[in-house]
């Protein structure tokens, strides 16, 4: 793994001030010190981001939009929808083991943390429902149950226990203890138990994230520090580049805990992104060290690496960091998080980049591999060259035509399947399908009922304290929730549905005319034990008295398998629930619903994600573009100079932005590629997926951007396109190459996480990796080749003045 650079580049001899080091001996080890200093702070801070790693999808929206503001003002009532689940195989309303489990959670040993609020079984359910003052008949009572806390079968049963607040500490504490308690319940182990719910969510998310995350860390690690030491020939080189590497690892972790935010999910996958980019910039700096060390030996050559290094590899470093940063293009706070901390710690890896690679060079003088490099050096200038890029030249130049075309016909199909793409938040994409908490999620949904809560809030005004006599207001109030709970319960999709009416007693017809006296006594009566009980149905968390308004939740469950069309479900609720208040308005002018709870988040993150994925990339394709129309700029700046018109001036620059344009080409195609195929399989995008698009162009520009760099160079020389083309593979195609494979597979292997997104991204980057490589390699020289080509000549030269007859491969 070598990069030989132009001899024009290079003095032939070299100077005084080459020949010492870039640093001086005080300020190495002053570099040094402060580097061993700052590591002990940065892996503190990292062990401490990773142990305030937290999730909750109803962080993921931020404040300004509509759905979280609905969320916050029904949780300013109503708290948290947070709830656990638990049954078991064998778990009826007879079952003795659900009565001691119960008892279990209720108690709280002396020096023991509360964990669990409050818990709730189906028989104690069942057993208030028939107890006064309702005394409904046990069939009764089962009906009001079923799908809430009682399966269809009218014998399996559950408990539903609340976390004592809804940060992760407390869901992780409430988790555990119902675990524990299980133990302790005799016929009960842990491993029985069904266990799900929002709050089992987030716990499942927290861990299946981190799990097994260091030890695939450390085979990402392995990966790459094998492929440098075969690239390099050095271990010591090798050992260099990835402790540099490591180091920013690490300070991606620790810049998030030092800024005071938490890591999450999709946070957590930032760090290996920096790592493997910061490996790749190390192999392009100790190439360039290398070939500095064969043109002109060791004395000096730390130096003329940076001086040859310091521009291709900061640009590189600016381009990914835009694509990066395109991604807070996106209102999903994780995916923004994402893109601002990889960017920010890319920039910052780069600089400790520059600063601890050269000092360990200077500091660590190896001789030995010095003169084979020398030895090495004296062989490439006596033998002959490899012609191992001349065929790959053929194809590209020969059938240059047939490749732009195809390529281009490949991006209209791409984009076909690219509209197909359907996003998803949902749970059961985030897990392997045999994972517990799926395999418990279907268990229980199949036993008891729907898990995923949507939440809708009537507000109707209060009772006056007068009312006229045999008037029933708050029956009045209480049928129009009995109303929205019938529609609502009729939606397809929709499973159980509670409110106030399910734990109140059977509502006589509003219209009394005609009715007997003892009718209307029965009616008084009725309102009465309703405004008595008013305090116990906020208790229940189904009624809320808010300023001189009654806030009355009615709370239905959809499936978590995300087989049901939530946009459809949404839809139809706030139909259903207008039509009622409709009707009612000459008695309630100012009734109106508030929808809240996990479904909408859920739709709106859905929703979110395919605009933020549109956005994202447009906007880093956007600056991006405008990165490479500058870099091209540079390179006509004599160009500019020597203009002798304003029109041949403008000419010059609007050959330099269609340049740009046509060199993002190779870049848009991995993209439009594997989104595409995605669209036509029916694979669905979710959050692992939305941020590959971005950073992947973001990377794959780096091969692009050193390509047109020496194919710019050989154009510069007077040669052909041809021989420029050959130049350029001559002096990166193998760097290309190596720096694909060790940023692909240095991220494959996070393909054994348990955690779906993490999982994906890996994928999806090792695919665009490999197809931008491809696209780099066989469209890009093709597009140099055909007419297009023109485009990034260089003006001043019209004819070649030489020709390189072989290429010098690495």
């Amino acid at each position: 793994m070598s990069v030989r650079l132009p001899l024009k580049t290079a003095p032939p001899t070299p100077s005084l001030s080459q020949m010492d080091s870039l640093f001086s001996p005080f300020h190495r080890w002053l570099i040094l010190a402060t580097f061993l200093v700052g590591s002990v702070f940065v892996v503190i801070g990292a062990m401490r981001a990773l142990e305030g790693n937290s999730n909750d999808v109803a962080d993921w929206l931020p404040d300004h939009l509509e759905e979280t503001r609905r969320l916050r003002e029904y949780a300013s009532q109503f708290g948290s929808d947070e709830f656990i689940m638990v049954s078991w195989p064998g778990c009826t309303l007879d079952d003795p083991r659900l009565t001691a489990l119960t008892a279990e959670l209720k108690h709280v040993a002396p020096g023991q943390t509360m964990a669990i609020r409050r818990v709730v079984n189906g028989a104690e359910a069942i057993e208030q429902l028939q107890d006064e003052p309702l005394e409904l008949t046990e069939q009764e009572a089962l009906a009001r149950m079923v799908g809430l806390l009682v399966g269809p079968d009218l014998e399996t049963t559950c408990l539903v226990a609340q976390p004592t607040d809804h940060t992760a500490e407390a869901r992780r504490l409430a988790v555990e203890r119902i675990y524990d308690a299980a133990e302790e319940v005799e016929g009960l182990t842990s491993k029985q138990l069904r266990i799900a719910g929002t709050s089992v969510d987030n716990v499942a998310i927290d861990e299946a994230s981190q799990k097994n995350l260091m030890v695939l860390g450390m085979l990402s690690f392995v990966a790459c520090f094998f492929f440098m030491t075969i690239g390099f020939r050095s271990l010591p080189l090798a050992l260099m580049a990835s402790l540099v590497a490591w180091f920013n690892h690490q300070f991606t972790f620790a810049l998030v805990h030092f800024t005071g935010r938490h890591m999450d999910s999709v946070l957590l996958m930032a760090p290996s992104l920096v790592f493997v980019l910061s490996v790749s910039s190390a192999v392009h700096l100790t190439n360039y060290y290398g070939a500095a060390v064969r043109e002109h030996g060791l004395p000096g050559a730390t130096r003329r690496a940076i001086g040859y290094g310091w521009s291709p590899c900061l640009l590189a470093s600016l381009t990914t960091s835009l694509g990066l940063v395109s991604l807070t293009a996106s209102y999903l706070v994780p995916i923004q998080k994402f893109g601002i901390y990889a960017a920010l710690a890319l920039l910052f890896g780069t600089a400790f980049l520059f600063l601890l690679l050269p000092v360990l060079w200077d500091h660590i003088q190896l001789k030995g591999w010095a003169r084979r490099q020398d030895n090495s050096a004296k062989q490439r200038s006596t033998g002959p060259r490899p012609k191992s890029w001349q065929r790959l030249l053929g194809v590209t130049t020969r059938r240059h035509m047939w490749i732009t075309v195809v390529a281009i016909a490949g991006l209209v199909a791409c984009y076909f399947g690219v509209v197909r793409c359907l996003p998803s938040v949902a749970l059961h994409d985030m897990f392997d399908d045999d994972a517990r908490i799926l395999r418990d999620y279907r268990w229980i949904e199949d036993k008891i009922g729907p898990l995923v809560p949507v939440e809708v809030v009537v507000k109707l005004p209060l009772v006056e304290e007068d009312p006229e006599p045999y008037a029933t207001p708050m029956i009045d109030r209480l049928l129009v929730v009995q109303r929205i709970q019938n529609r609502v319960r009729e939606i397809e999709g929709v499973g159980a549905v509670a409110s106030v009416a399910t734990f109140g007693p059977f509502l006589p017809d509003t219209d009394v005319t005609g009715f007997s006296f003892r009718e209307r006594a029965r009616r008084r009566t009725i309102e009465m034990h309703l405004a008595k009980n008013l305090d116990s149905f906020a208790e229940l968390d189904y009624f809320r008295v808010v300023g001189n308004e009654g806030w009355w939740r009615i709370s239905a469950n959809v499936p978590a398998s995300g087989q049901v069309d939530y946009q459809r479900v949404l839809r139809d609720l706030e139909h259903e629930v207008n039509e009622v208040l409709v009707g009612v308005r000459a008695e309630f002018p100012d009734a109106r619903a508030l929808y809240s709870g996990g479904l909408p988040l859920i739709q709106k993150a859905q929703e979110q994600m395919l605009i933020d994925l549109i956005n994202s990339f447009i906007m880093a394709f956007g600056l991006i573009t405008m990165a490479m129309i500058a870099m091209l700029m540079g390179f006509s700046w004599r160009e500019f100079q020597s203009a002798s018109s304003v029109s041949k001036f403008m000419l010059i620059g609007l050959r330099n932005a269609a340049a740009g344009v046509v060199s993002m080409i190779p870049n848009v195609l991995p993209c439009a590629l594997v989104f595409g195929v995605m669209g036509w399989l029916g694979i669905k995008i979710e959050v692992g997926t939305v941020m590959t698009a971005t950073a992947a162009m973001g990377i794959a520009v780096d091969d692009t951007l050193h390509f047109i760099t020496w194919f710019r160079r050989g154009s510069a020389k007077g040669w052909s396109r041809r021989d420029a083309i050959q130049y350029a593979f001559q002096h990166c195609a193998a760097a290309m190459i190596q720096t694909s494979l060790i940023c692909g597979l240095g991220l494959l292997v996070f393909v054994g996480s348990e955690f779906g997104p993490i999982k994906r991204f890996a994928w999806m980057m090792f695919f665009m990796l490999t197809s931008a490589l491809l696209a780099d390699l066989l469209v890009l020289p093709a597009l140099l080749y055909g007419p297009l080509g023109r485009l990034f000549a260089p003006t001043q030269h019209h004819a070649s003045v030489s020709r390189v007859s072989e290429p010098d491969a690495d």
